[in-house]
Formats: structure tokens, sequence, C-alpha cells
């Protein structure tokens, strides 16, 4: 077995903020890293067109564009080698008519294995930008998070069945731990680290 990292990348409103936004999900496979990477596209194209999919619930100027798979060299330090790119063709598009600030983001929690505690070890990624309708207009609360985590199993499920299997990466202990678990909560989360990716425009006012 080979430990990878998977990475769906895709932009944010492209025509504008050309904001990109990228989601891992490491893991481990028998297959070479090209493959790999082919292996989480048709995974992910599987997912987006099952059900429950998301592709609804996510804003139309959410773009994926592509998947990659970088064999993780080192468990510790996160060296990987040079990832391998597969393109969506055609790309896969979001189909709410309205979003939220792209810096909010929907949170999928893993977990798999257990620590000497007894505790999980336990992993996140993020979706992009939600559309208006998947959340409350009085709370702005997930309205169906049942969706959300069922789109993620059905994606970790297509993983599986292309070979790929998905796992919790702990650089503390060096090793994989298969995911056991997703989980989806109904509040939206901020991606702090997607800030710096695009410049921000400023109104300056002078006082007095």
């Amino acid at each position: 077995m080979t430990n990878y990292l998977g990475t769906v990348r895709g932009t944010i409103a492209t025509g504008t903020l050309k904001e990109i936004f990228t989601f891992t999900v490491p893991g481990v496979s028998t297959a070479d890293a090209a493959t790999t990477a082919t292996a989480i596209k048709n995974a992910f194209a599987t997912a987006w067109a099952g059900s429950p999919t998301i592709s609804g619930l996510l804003w139309n100027q959410v773009v994926f564009t592509e998947c990659t798979a970088a064999e993780i060299l080192n468990m510790t330090t996160g060296t990987l080698k040079s990832a391998s790119h597969v393109p969506f063709t055609p790309t896969l598009t979001g189909g709410a008519s309205s979003g939220i600030p792209s810096q909010c983001s929907v949170v999928v929690s893993t977990a798999g294995g257990s620590k000497p505690n007894g505790i999980p070890y336990r992993g996140r990624f993020y979706l992009p930008t939600p559309g208006q309708t998947a959340l409350t207009n009085t709370t702005g609360l997930l309205t169906t998070p049942v969706t959300w985590s069922g789109w993620a199993k059905a994606f970790f499920l297509a993983l599986i069945a292309n070979s790929y299997l998905p796992a919790v990466w702990s650089r503390t202990t060096g090793t994989m731990n298969l995911v056991t678990q997703v989980r989806v909560g109904d509040r939206v989360d901020t991606m702090r680290t997607r800030r710096n990716e695009l410049p921000e425009t400023y109104s300056v006012q002078t006082i007095p």
C-alpha cells in the first residue's frame, strides 16, 4: 500500500474573484499516483451525480476543475512527491443561483482508528461556498446537514469502490487510520487559510 494525499481543486467566481480552493482526503492505495488521481476524480463525479448530492446546494460560481494525488514520502514531516493531475472534463459546477461569502465553508469531519487513550484520530476538510438556499432564512444554519453527511458517505464509498481507502493522517504518530465515520454539523464555518488567496480591496475614509 502507498500513502497518498488526494486533492480536489476548483475555483470560486471564476469570472471575477478567481479564488482557488482545495480540499484533501488522505488515503492508501496499491495503484500509482496517476491511477489514484483518476480514481479520486471518478469517485467525486459519481458522488456529484448520485443521491444524495450537493451539486444543487453549492453556489453556481463554484467550479471543480481537477483532482490530484501525491505520494506522501514522509508521514511525519508531510513531504510529498510531485502530484499527478487529472482534470474534470467537463468541469463540475454548483447549481445554486446565489451564494454566501466565499470564505464560508461546510466542514466534513472524519474519524478513524484509536489513540492510546481510546479517542479516535480525527480529520476534517472544507467544502466550498454553499448557496443561499442551503441555509435557513431565520438562523443561517444548514437546512439539511444530513444531505451533506450523506453525500460525504457516498463520496467515501465511491473512493473505496475505486480502490482508494480514505484515512485520517496523523503526523504526530506518522500513521494512516482508515475512516470509519463522517460528520457534518449544521453550522457553516470559515476556512481562514483561504483569506490569503485573494487580495482584498479596501474603502478608506480619512478622519476628520
